[in-house]
């Protein structure tokens, strides 16, 4: 089975906490410039946080955000030469590292498709 990262941006407060992890796993520096995920700033929202993350099935899991908000549409092009995501390989330390809950991992059964 493989998995996808699912994200609920509407309980992002915006702590990057996500980001330090994930650089810290990945690259061993406390830099969010190696992280594979970051949490872009919208100005003048109720929820102004939204963290993109560049991987298979990722940038198609926001899809349902690009219809209420083309803005995004932007960003995750933007974004896009991020090192892609790889869920660290089924157990995530963004989303385990994520109090506020934004960040879950998902299992997909075999031939499912990210909305």
């Amino acid at each position: 089975m493989t998995g996808t990262l699912s994200i609920d941006a509407t309980k992002c407060t915006g702590c990057r906490l996500c980001e330090t992890v994930c650089a810290v796993t990945k690259s061993g520096k406390v830099n969010p410039r190696y992280a594979r995920i970051r949490v872009v700033r919208l100005e003048a929202r109720d929820k102004p946080y939204f963290p993109v993350v560049h991987g298979h099935g990722f940038v198609t899991s926001h899809s349902h955000a690009l219809h209420t908000r083309p803005d995004l549409e932007l960003i995750f092009e933007e974004f896009s030469c991020l090192t892609p995501c790889d869920t660290c390989e089924g157990d995530p330390e963004c989303a385990r590292a994520c109090e506020a809950g934004v960040l879950k991992y998902q299992e997909l059964a075999s031939g499912s498709a990210v909305d």
